[in-house]
């Protein structure tokens, strides 16, 4: 083996098995999710106003639909 291959297969051997294989550390109990943190969740007021929103246009739609 050269001298590349020696230090790489070194390396391997010494690494963690969580590093080895490429996997992120776990996260602790209570602790937020990264994703949580560098967006702002969306307003439960505007879901709740865009699910309206949708249902009351889906009835329009279909009662166009049927009027025609």
């Amino acid at each position: 083996m050269s001298e590349q291959q020696t230090d790489l297969a070194g390396h391997t051997d010494a690494a963690e098995p969580a590093e080895a294989a490429g996997l992120a550390p776990r996260r602790r109990p209570g602790e937020p999710h990264p994703y949580m943190l560098q967006r702002n969740p969306p307003n439960l007021w505007i879901l709740v106003a865009m699910t309206v929103f949708s249902l009351v246009m889906a009835a329009a739609v279909l009662a166009i639909t049927i009027v025609l």
